[in-house]
């Protein structure tokens, strides 16, 4: 049953009338209600029908598992094949604990009934606070949100949760199947016997700062409504001092704020683990240098305390991205920060910050069984500003004067230009390039011109003038054509990446004919026995309706994988000059893995390299915000994909199966019968 101080009922009445304001003309209150006070007393739940009509079936599974509750006993049952973690339930607040000053909410579960678990595994929630997604707005650090039953009946466990977190008034809980939870097929019951919204003062949290980050917190004691050492500040110590060296910015021992769970000891040493993200505020500025006239930072450090416990080889590997942590610095997506010793150093390029005024250093949680660590300790002792080559970039037309009203931009050293070369257009004339040098007698590049398009490096080698580099347009007097490149009847273009295969490069074990016509397997292959073996992952549950073509297919499959490439400089000198790459394909869907539900068998990586190992990837190329980073191609004939040329921003485009480890396994049959470059 509810059980609530009365008293304290009446006194919020009381006080919510006397500070009531009467309406005045326009219906407003004079007066608006101060803030609710904190409950001084605990708001208990313990009635299992009062329980049950808070609780509403969270499933994001697409129908392949049923979710059931009775009262307040929940019911897992997810099959195999399921969604183990996109399943479960919410827990709505009742009427009474919204915007009432509770400070935590807690809950306690009982374990029911236990029917199917993976051997060794643990029946596992995660904890959330949203509808939509898949761990958009779990709380964070993830393991002071979860629970694990071992499995014994009538095993119980509470979760305690900030209220303060709980932005929409419920929280969500769903089966967690990763570390030592369990994958599908999972039976189980849980009974929730008691929630709690507990009253008395709640610790002040972010209360100065981005709530969801804690990267700016000032309150250093703030710790339990956002998570452990959510709010943790090290302002340094008494050397900590910025001052200017030598032309170069230089922070000793500088202070930080840090999330995730992080832990920093008294000098400033940092326990990088898991979820671990450090928040670095650029200097400010002074009257003697503006940091925003510096390009590159050199940061100082220590290394010490390697945990290697899941295996990995003990070396610190972690990302630089800005201050908002949304972007990487040059050089600074997932790299190593080396194994332990004194007096390391990394130099990343900030030039180009976009305003955010620092840097975030997150711990990278998925290689600790190979080069990384389980968590190791790092100590800054030192960062530098240091001052790069700028370059101011003019942009000129000579052929067609009118258009010439281009603005000039800075460029540093060794970057490109990138999409802020200008796009321009004059009606039955087409741009084919920019050169860096111009005869004006003849109209025309000169003959030491060096052809500039956005991925150029911007060095001293080019044509640059007391660091000015000047662009002129070329043009020709005719529209360019748009080009087509047709298969040959019944075959197949693109071509096999170099090494792109896991064994070899042949490429007649990695197209086939089927049906008369021939295409190419790409499937993603990761051998349990080793290359050969005839045990590859994604050649499982058949998707293809042919038995025989199936057979066919996984014994090709079973050798290697595909990855598949276009050169776009083989179709025309003159690829940069297209705005779309369209390329016409049939797909059929041959196999997906046990471990999702089918459609992961279509997802694909788009690479701008001829390897498709390294290179970026550039699904954003496709042009539509639903492509994300890993789109799916569509089965059937004539499908055509559209690609954007300056997006790929090489000459070749590759196509990689997605899903070598992450429940997307699968291959399907890919021939590509035409490709256009279109204006």
């Amino acid at each position: 049953m509810i059980k609530k101080n009365l008293w304290i009922v009446a006194l919020l009445a009381v006080t919510a009338f006397l500070f009531m304001g009467c309406p005045d003309n326009n219906g407003d209150l004079k007066n608006p209600l101060p803030p609710p006070p904190e409950a001084s007393g605990d708001l208990e739940i313990d009635d299992p029908t009062e329980i049950g009509e808070l609780i509403e079936v969270w499933d994001k599974t697409g129908g392949n598992a049923t979710l059931t509750f009775d009262k307040n006993v929940l019911n897992f049952v997810i099959p195999a094949g399921g969604s183990p973690d996109n399943q479960g339930f919410l827990i709505n607040f009742p009427a009474d604990a919204k915007g009432a000053g509770y400070n935590s909410m807690d809950v306690t579960f009982s374990m029911k009934e236990l029917t199917t678990i993976g051997a060794g595994k643990k029946a596992k929630l995660g904890f959330g606070f949203h509808y939509e997604g898949s761990g958009e707005n779990d709380l964070k650090p993830y393991e002071d949100f979860e629970i694990h039953f071992s499995g014994t009946l009538g095993e119980k466990l509470t979760q305690k949760v900030a209220v303060p977190r709980l932005k929409n008034e419920f929280l969500v809980f769903k089966n967690n199947k990763y570390g030592d939870g369990s994958d599908a097929p999972i039976n189980y019951k849980l009974e929730i016997t008691k929630i709690v919204f507990v009253g008395g003062e709640a610790k002040p949290c972010c209360t100065d700062c981005d709530v969801e980050t804690c990267k700016d917190c000032k309150d250093a004691s703030c710790t339990d409504a956002c998570g452990t050492g959510c709010c943790v500040v090290f302002k340094g110590d008494t050397t900590t001092k910025v001052e200017l060296v030598a032309g170069k910015v230089v922070h000793t021992n500088p202070s930080f704020s840090l999330s995730g769970g992080t832990v920093v000891a008294a000098d400033g040493t940092i326990t990088m683990k898991e979820n671990a993200v450090v928040f670095y505020n650029f200097p400010a500025d002074t009257s003697t240098y503006k940091i925003a006239d510096y390009d590159y930072i050199e940061i100082t450090y220590n290394l010490s305390d390697a945990v290697t416990t899941s295996g990995g080889a003990g070396n610190l590997k972690a990302r630089l991205m800005n201050y908002t942590n949304s972007a990487a610095y040059t050089g600074g997506n997932w790299v190593d920060w080396g194994a332990v010793g004194t007096g390391l150093t990394r130099n990343y390029q900030t030039w180009g910050d976009g305003g955010t005024g620092g840097f975030a250093l997150s711990f990278n949680n998925n290689d600790k069984a190979t080069d990384g660590c389980d968590s190791i300790k790092l100590k800054i002792t030192k960062i530098e500003f240091s001052k790069g080559t700028r370059y101011t970039v003019e942009f000129y037309s000579p052929m067609t004067p009118a258009n010439n009203s281009f603005s000039k931009i800075q460029v540093l050293q060794g970057n490109s230009i990138g999409d802020r070369l200008p796009k321009v257009s004059n009606p039955g004339w087409t741009n084919i390039g920019w050169v860096d040098a111009w005869e004006i007698n003849t109209n025309a590049p000169t003959s030491t011109a060096n052809t500039i398009v956005g991925s150029t490096a911007i060095t001293s080698s080019l044509n640059i003038d007391n660091g000015v580099l000047k662009l002129f347009a070329k043009w020709m007097f005719i529209p360019l054509p748009d080009l087509t490149v047709e298969a040959p009847a019944n075959n197949t273009l693109f071509e096999p990446t170099p090494g792109g295969n896991f064994v070899g490069t042949n490429t007649d074990m990695t197209r086939i004919t089927i049906g008369g016509k021939q295409y190419w397997i790409v499937g993603d292959y990761r051998a349990t026995g080793g290359a050969g073996s005839g045990t590859a992952l994604g050649i499982e549950t058949k998707l293809i309706a042919s038995q025989a073509d199936f057979d066919a297919i996984k014994t090709k499959h079973d050798l290697g994988y595909t990855r598949i490439y276009l050169d776009l400089a083989a179709l025309s000198t003159n690829y940069a000059l297209f705005t779309d790459l369209v390329i016409t394909y049939d797909m059929i869907e041959v196999s997906t893995s046990e471990a999702e539900s089918g459609e992961g068998s279509r997802g694909i990586q788009l690479k701008n390299n001829n390897g498709g190992s390294g290179g970026d990837n550039v699904a954003a190329a496709l042009g539509t915000a639903a492509a994300g980073g890993y789109p799916w191609l569509e089965a059937g004939t004539d499908k055509v994909m559209t690609v954007k040329v300056a997006a790929i921003g090489t000459s070749t485009l590759s196509i990689v199966k997605n899903g070598q480890s992450n429940g997307k396994q699968g291959a399907m049959l890919f021939r590509v019968t035409k490709v256009e470059l279109k204006r």
